[in-house]
C-alpha cells in the first residue's frame, strides 16, 4: 500500500510516492518522478504536533531512495512526510502502527 496526497494537483513533486505505509523497521522507500532528479529535496518527518523525527537534504540520484527514519522506536499515530524543493512542498500522511 502506497500514499498519493493530493496537496498539489500539479506540480514539481506530484506522482511522488512513499511507502510502505504503514512504515515498517523506520525504513521509508520514496518514488520521485524524473523532474527531480538531480535536484536536492529536504526531506522532514513530523508528528501531528509538529516534533521533527527526522530532517535531511537529499540529493535526488535516482527515481526510488530508501530512507532510514532514525535510529528510534516511533510511536504509534500519523506522522507527515514533508517535501520541499525551493518553492515547492507536498506533504504525504504515513501510518506506524
Amino acid at each position: 500500500l502506497s500514499i498519493e496526497d493530493s496537496d498539489i494537483a500539479d506540480g514539481l513533486f506530484s506522482g511522488t510516492l512513499a511507502f510502505p505505509n504503514p512504515i515498517e523497521n523506520n525504513y521509508l522507500h520514496l518514488e520521485f518522478p524524473k523532474r527531480l532528479m538531480g535536484q536536492k529535496v529536504e526531506v522532514r518527518l513530523v508528528d501531528i504536533s509538529g516534533r521533527i523525527f527526522y530532517q535531511n537534504n537529499v540529493a535526488v540520484k535516482n527515481t526510488v531512495m530508501d530512507i532510514k527514519l532514525g535510529n528510534q522506536n516511533l510511536a504509534e499515530g500519523i506522522y507527515l512526510l514533508q517535501l520541499s524543493h525551493k518553492q515547492e512542498q507536498k506533504s504525504l500522511r504515513l501510518l506506524v502502527r
